[in-house]
């Protein structure tokens, strides 16, 4: 089953909902993937397990016009999900950025959330970056999200990676 509950900008977002059991897993891909990416994941814990794997804003089926791009706003799309289908006994699994997406999401279901699993997400957890370095890495999204998105999801491969 695929549902569109509307983020809080009004961002249509995409999921599917199987299985039937508890703890309810959510799957978040990365900043280029979809919920494809979880499959095999999802044709395994439905089995016993309430799965919802979904499409982040500007990925996949759901919309991308929005103006708000933040965390913040990545991590209030996976909560509005929760919320529209009224889960209380959450996994939140998140790979890569939507590590970041769910641990954002975790802070705005107050206790629902039983365990965050973050795949690829950190090497480590050093020090924050600065408001100057954010600003930095964010501007080549901010001017051209599509083209910068291609760039930097054809450096995160060898030069010998099939196209």
């Amino acid at each position: 089953m695929t549902s569109i509950p509307s983020s809080r900008d009004g961002t249509p977002i995409f999921f599917t909902d199987s299985g039937s059991g508890t703890p309810e897993i959510v799957f978040v891909p990365g900043l280029t993937g979809d919920r494809s990416d979880f499959a095999a994941q999802i044709a395994h814990f439905q089995r016993s397990n309430r799965v919802i794997a979904l499409d982040l804003p500007g990925s996949g089926e759901s919309g991308s016009h929005r103006i708000d791009w933040s965390m913040a706003a990545f991590g209030a799309d996976v909560a509005t999900v929760v919320d529209h289908l009224e889960l209380n006994d959450v996994v939140l699994v998140g790979h890569s950025f939507g590590g970041d997406a769910v641990a954002e999401a975790a802070l705005l279901l107050s206790g629902r959330v039983k365990a965050l699993v973050m795949v690829s997400s950190y090497r480590s957890l050093g020090s924050p970056r600065d408001d100057v370095k954010i600003a930095e890495w964010l501007a080549p999204l901010q001017e051209d999200f599509r083209s910068e998105m291609n760039d930097l999801t054809r450096r995160n491969f060898g030069p010998g990676a099939d196209p």
